[in-house]
């Protein structure tokens, strides 16, 4: 899932998650003219640019430790747990379920930090 982190005994623990997003748009515009059907001359202008953004996020957690115990951070993503359940068509109007189970799937809003003392 990811690196743990650990403080302790007691105290306070805070961890920070950045992320920077950079986004880049370029556009290259170019013609050309003929002068003439006899010189077959050929005039080229080209004109290009770039533009680009950069955005920055971050995310601070801050727990207290109770005294005598470790706290252990972990960020990552936790996310949905969804139910699964493979069956077989045994006639025309009749399916038979042949296993079922659960199974977490990443989610891409359920990212954060698991808390959990030692």
């Amino acid at each position: 899932m990811g690196t743990i982190f650990r403080a302790g005994p007691g105290g306070t623990i805070t961890a920070t998650v950045s992320k920077t997003y950079r986004v880049t748009a370029s556009s290259n515009v170019s013609g050309s003219i003929t002068a003439g059907e006899i010189a077959k001359a050929t005039v080229s202008a080209g004109v290009s640019s770039a533009v680009s953004a950069e955005a920055s996020t971050s995310y601070t957690y801050k727990r207290q430790i109770s005294s005598g115990r470790y706290g252990n951070l972990q960020y990552g993503n936790y996310g949905t747990k969804v139910n699964i359940t493979k069956t077989m068509i045994v006639s025309p109007c009749n399916v038979k379920t042949v296993a079922s189970g659960t199974a977490t799937v990443p989610s891409h809003n359920t990212w954060g930090y698991k808390y959990w003392e030692s």
